[in-house]
């Protein structure tokens, strides 16, 4: 994956730089260059940093190339994956919380949503 972690781990970016990365994400994911799982995978490191600026930037770019997809994209395990991840991340620094609603928004908007599975959060 092309995607240079450094400007995330120095906290370097900005909203540019996440609408720039996540079109260019969202496109690579669409096309099926890269999976959702990969991103999510490439960005281990960033999203599980010590620091929470550096989780919340990952989540903002991570957030931002999935409401760039079709709602139709997400087959349902992705999407039970990152309902999973997105309410896990809701117990993280506050400033996390709204890139994490932002995402399960865009999720519950989803064709391929397991419903029954809501009732468990």
């Amino acid at each position: 994956m092309d995607l240079d972690l450094e400007p995330l781990i120095q906290n370097d970016i900005d909203d540019n730089w996440i609408t720039e990365n996540s079109k260019r994400l969202s496109d690579k994911i669409s096309s099926k260059e890269i999976s959702l799982v990969q991103l999510v995978e490439h960005l281990g490191p960033v999203l599980t940093h010590a620091k929470h600026q550096m989780r919340c930037g990952g989540l903002n770019l991570l957030t931002s190339t999935l409401e760039l997809l079709p709602h139709l994209f997400l087959q349902n395990d992705e999407v039970t994956l990152l309902v999973n991840f997105y309410t896990d991340r809701l117990r993280d620094h506050h400033s996390a919380i709204p890139a994490s609603l932002r995402g399960l928004s865009f999720l519950s908007e989803c064709v391929n949503l397991d419903k029954l599975m809501l009732r468990y959060y």
